[in-house]
This record gives structure tokens, C-alpha cells and sequence, in this order.
């Protein structure tokens, strides 16, 4: 629990600059006091590359907190295609207690206009004859930045029936240069210090079977 609080006090601090996410949860008042230490963690992305980066960054926040958690494509083959029940099947035989649902609702971009600026140096050189002075003037700005925004929500998952315990939506923000790799580093972040604070993580010395 000290390890918990603790990476949750430093976790604003990991992503800086431009990239930011909010979340807001509820829990159900049905599983109040449970928590989960073998955690799926399945990313509902068609792209491999992306799916795989956002269960991995996810995955490794939750190691942090030494729960025990396996991204879904280590699981499931993603050529193969899965009915609803023999995906629950192998979550139970994995012996995984929870499932982390990330869903991507919606995806957008802004535009944010950086005003145009001058500014004028001077400078005074010594000369043969005396001084000569000599000034240069710079412009930046005048132009617009893209900035990609994510809206994710995210359910937790008993793996006895299946219902849901927990449930999140966020927003994540980044900046022109910001890949999307740091943007769900920044997701990652706050959504396992939710879970933490809200009581959902457990620690388990067992790890489920790869």
C-alpha cells in the first residue's frame, strides 16, 4: 500500500509538458471493497501497433504497483477471431480475477493558433572611423498546431460473470510533436492511479499461466 500511495504522489510528474489526461470513474456499489490482482489488460484496437502499445504501457503502470497484469495479445492471437465465450474461457482458465476494458470512443484533432511575435536585437561594433550600430529583427509565431484528443473509457471486469465493477471515461490531450505512444503514456498514468485510489489493485504473489 506505501508503494501504491507513493507512485501515485509521483505519477503527475512523469508525463510533463504538453500531454495531459482527466478521468472521472464510478464505481459499483455491488463489488464496493473488492480489488483485483491478475489483471487482462485488452485495448479494443483494429491497428496491432496500436493495440499492443497502449495494453503494454498500461501493463507496465501496473507492474509498477506489483499487480500482476498481461496484455491481451500475448493471449490471443490477434489473427485468430474469438466468440464471446471462448474468449471468457480462457480468461478463467489463465486464472485472470479481472478484466481492464480499454474502449476508444472517439478520436479528434484541434487547432490552437500560436500568435505572431517580433522582437529586435541591436548591436554596437567598434569600427575603424568610430561605432557602427546594427540591428536584426525576428518573427515567430503566426501559425496553427494540431493537437490529437482521445476520449477512452474503461471498464473493469470480474472474470466469474463477468460484470462490471468499475468504470472510467477520460480525455486525453497532447501537442503537434506529441506521438501517440507519450499520449497513452500519460493515459496509462492516470488511469492505474485511479484504479489505485479508488481500491481496485490488488497484490498477488501467483502469477497467472502465459
Amino acid at each position: 500500500m506505501k508503494k501504491i500511495l507513493f507512485l501515485i504522489l509521483i505519477g503527475s510528474f512523469f508525463v510533463g509538458g504538453c500531454v495531459r489526461t482527466y478521468i472521472r470513474s464510478s464505481i459499483n456499489p455491488d463489488f464496493q471493497g473488492n480489488s483485483y490482482a491478475n489483471i487482462i489488460v485488452v485495448a479494443n484496437l483494429s491497428d496491432i501497433e496500436s493495440q499492443q502499445t497502449v495494453e503494454d504501457a498500461v501493463v507496465e503502470r501496473l507492474s509498477d504497483l506489483d499487480v500482476n497484469a498481461t496484455p491481451s495479445y500475448k493471449v490471443f492471437f490477434q489473427g485468430n477471431t474469438y466468440s464471446k465465450d471462448q474468449r471468457r474461457a480462457k480468461i478463467r482458465k489463465k486464472g485472470f480475477d479481472a478484466v481492464l476494458f480499454i474502449h476508444f470512443t472517439s478520436s479528434y484533432e484541434t487547432q490552437t493558433y500560436v500568435p505572431q511575435t517580433t522582437s529586435t536585437t541591436g548591436q554596437v561594433n567598434k569600427t575603424y572611423n568610430g561605432f557602427d550600430y546594427s540591428e536584426n529583427t525576428y518573427q515567430t509565431g503566426g501559425y496553427y498546431l494540431s493537437q490529437p484528443n482521445f476520449t477512452i473509457r474503461t471498464r473493469l471486469l470480474e472474470s466469474n460473470k463477468f460484470d462490471t465493477v468499475w468504470v472510467s471515461d477520460a480525455q486525453s490531450h497532447g501537442c503537434a510533436i506529441c506521438g501517440f505512444g507519450r499520449i497513452m503514456g500519460s493515459f496509462a498514468d492516470t488511469l492505474v492511479n485511479k484504479l489505485a485510489k479508488d481500491g481496485m489493485l490488488g497484490t498477488d504473489e501467483k502469477t497467472p499461466e502465459k
